[in-house]
């Protein structure tokens, strides 16, 4: 998944908004000294189980967005900007 927080979040409650989903952040990218996209990995592999965990973190009021991502274990996310981590 690719999730951005509104501005001002705080960690604690990113860390709350990724927990409810069962997440793990495996990557990201910084936009700002404030914010920037995390990838986020689900432990639920069907279609169905991504749409409930978009669902759960677009209605929490600290996440600015949220939608599917989909990499193989071999993808590189975001550029060459050395920000970039590598999805597995």
């Amino acid at each position: 998944m690719k999730v951005s927080f509104r501005g001002g979040t705080a960690q604690r409650e990113r860390q709350q908004a990724i927990d409810l989903i069962g997440g793990v952040v495996v990557g990201g990218l910084r936009i700002t000294d404030l914010n920037g996209w995390y990838f986020v990995r689900i432990p639920g592999p069907t279609y169905g189980d991504i749409q409930e965990a978009v669902r759960k973190l677009r209605a929490m009021p600290q996440v600015e967005t949220a939608f599917p991502l989909f990499a193989d274990s071999q993808s590189l996310c975001c550029g060459d900007s050395g920000t970039a981590r590598m999805i597995r």
